[in-house]
């Protein structure tokens, strides 16, 4: 298990299902929702602060193609990681089965999340899905 603190300053990021941390040592740690863990390194010569804007403007790029997927993302991001991972996880093994998601991560996982909440991520899930399949086939 890394500790951040040890690696100096860095910038952190945070995604759907994980966070990384650009460090100024070079390393690029990763956090899953159970520590923090050694990911890859910076190549020689790139500094992190400039892998940070680098990753931003990228994110930036996205939020401007995908802007329904930007909507999903910015909904779930209302959660801490660890339930954002239990939330996601829950939709992919329930699929449409709303109540089924609720007692879910009310009763098993303690998410406190409310059905309404959980109706809306559905729809914008629906709607960032078939966004990308339209980019895919050409026609956004």
């Amino acid at each position: 298990m890394a500790t951040l603190s040890k690696h100096g300053n860095h910038k952190q990021i945070d995604y759907l299902t994980h966070k990384i941390a650009l460090c100024e040592d070079g390393n690029i740690l990763k956090n899953r929702g159970f520590g923090w863990k050694l990911h890859a390194k910076l190549k020689p010569g790139i500094n992190y602060l400039e892998a940070y804007e680098n990753r931003l403007r990228k994110i930036e790029r996205t939020s401007e193609t995908l802007p329904v997927f930007t909507a999903y993302k910015r909904e779930l991001m209302k959660w801490k990681l660890s339930d954002r991972v239990k939330i996601l996880m829950a939709f992919q093994l329930l699929g449409d089965d709303l109540d089924g998601i609720w007692s879910e991560l009310n009763d098993l996982d303690r998410v406190d999340i409310d059905l309404d909440e959980i109706r809306e991520i559905f729809h914008l899930r629906n709607a960032a899905m078939k966004e990308k399949q339209a980019m895919e086939r050409g026609e956004a």
